[in-house]
């Protein structure tokens, strides 16, 4: 496998978070899933309390997606930094499920698109998280998405919360709308391109003469034109990776 193709298993993996609320895939339990309808789709606008929530514009779908509480903004963040991620839909379907003789209808978060792959993400609050019949049921999901192809992984809300990559993707996102300076956007992915590894305050350091670098290189990373290390406690502490600039790979 190539070092690039490496990378991008490894951010698909991290999706999966090693301590999901996992389940055998081989139960038989039942499970129904299909679209939701327009009418579906107008009540779960409607309810956006826009204290709460709103509508995230993705680049990477070329579309504006609803989200509801920060836990669903960070996710959707994480997911429009990720070069390993292709597209992602918000709440595609419906689930119904059978559990303890009682039909339960579910809308999970998230479809992730990784070339061939498709992985449904949901994230459970605490009380679903809690809730006594949660592992049969994350059981049912899984294998009814195991039968047609698709990975389901139930992520608790604390450990969104929790991982310093949700918090930093968004901190980056804040910088898409930046009106770069070609002068500085060149050093920048002139100094990306020499020996590294390097991150986002060795960059800045390295171009002292151009105060705009640390926030040129978040602009480009909140294009997907630099690959930036997520997961690390600080926004300088972030490995940068140049992935393209203008085109070139």
């Amino acid at each position: 496998m190539s070092h690039a193709a490496h990378d991008q298993e490894t951010a698909h993996d991290a999706i999966l978070e090693t301590d999901a609320i996992g389940a055998d895939p081989g139960s038989d339990l039942a499970c129904h899933i299909e679209p939701l309808s327009d009418d579906d789709w107008k009540e779960i606008n409607s309810k956006i309390d826009r204290r709460y929530g709103g509508f995230f514009v993705s680049g990477v779908n070329q579309k504006v997606l609803p989200w509801r509480g920060e836990h669903q903004l960070a996710a959707l963040s994480v997911f429009e930094m990720d070069p390993g991620i292709d597209a992602f839909e918000v709440s595609p379907e419906r689930v119904t499920v059978l559990v303890a003789g009682k039909k339960r209808s579910y809308v999970p978060a998230y479809r992730l698109r990784r070339g061939s792959a498709t992985v449904m993400v949901d994230i459970l609050h605490r009380a679903q998280e809690k809730h006594p019949l949660r592992p049969v049921i994350t059981a049912t999901i899984t294998a009814g998405y195991a039968r047609i192809g698709i990975h389901y992984r139930a992520l608790p809300e604390r450990r969104v919360f929790a991982q310093p990559r949700y918090r930093n993707a968004r901190f980056v996102l804040g910088h898409r709308g930046l009106d770069m300076r070609p002068e500085t956007e060149l050093a920048v992915v002139r100094v990306l391109g020499q020996k590294g590894p390097h991150d986002v305050a060795s960059v800045a350091s390295a171009l002292p003469d151009f105060p705009d670098a640390r926030e040129t290189l978040l602009a480009l990373a909140s294009q997907r034109r630099v690959k930036l290390g997520l997961w690390a406690p600080t926004i300088g502490g972030m490995t940068a990776e140049l992935i393209s600039w203008r085109g070139l790979s």
